[in-house]
């Protein structure tokens, strides 16, 4: 493994695999949780696992690799139960048309429906070589209050 390099509150990347990394992603959220809002934080292979809010949700580093253009991106998703009775018939195409609807006005998260029939949400943060404790907690926030917002909008469909 590269070294592990925090200055002050920047997390910075040095041509690490994705493993690597996400282990100093880990690392970093977990000795600024507090900061982060971040009640738990683990690693599971690529994935940091936390909880925030309650909310169980994956943050995975997506790495280009070191010195080739464009970004770098972190990928934060999470999972919520669609209720059995929206899972299939005129009820399901209801749910596809919110699910629809939520992406065609909602810029910063992607909205979709899993094998199981379960809502997923995405964001993504990119980066180029470090990630600042600001610009994660922002993340985080934003994150989380899209995911409140559209949640209480779909209290009808979610568990």
């Amino acid at each position: 493994m590269t070294g592990f390099l925090l200055a002050g509150a920047v997390l910075k990347y040095q041509g690490e695999d994705s493993l690597e990394f996400a282990e100093k992603l880990a690392q970093f959220i977990a000795q600024n949780r507090r900061e982060l809002g971040v009640d738990q934080v683990s690693l599971k292979g690529d994935r940091v696992s936390l909880v925030i809010a309650g909310n169980n949700l994956f943050l995975r580093p997506e790495l280009l690799g070191e010195g080739l253009p464009g970004f770098n991106w972190l990928s934060l998703w999470g999972l919520y139960v669609v209720k059995d009775e929206h899972k299939r018939g005129q009820r399901w195409q209801r749910l596809v048309e919110w699910v629809n609807s939520k992406n065609a006005t909602t810029g910063f998260c992607s909205f979709f429906l899993d094998e199981d029939g379960d809502l997923g949400v995405k964001g993504v943060l990119p980066f180029r070589e470090e990630v600042e404790l600001e610009d994660l907690e922002a993340f985080f926030n934003t994150f989380m209050a899209t995911v409140l917002a559209v949640g209480s909008m779909g209290e009808e469909f979610l568990r």
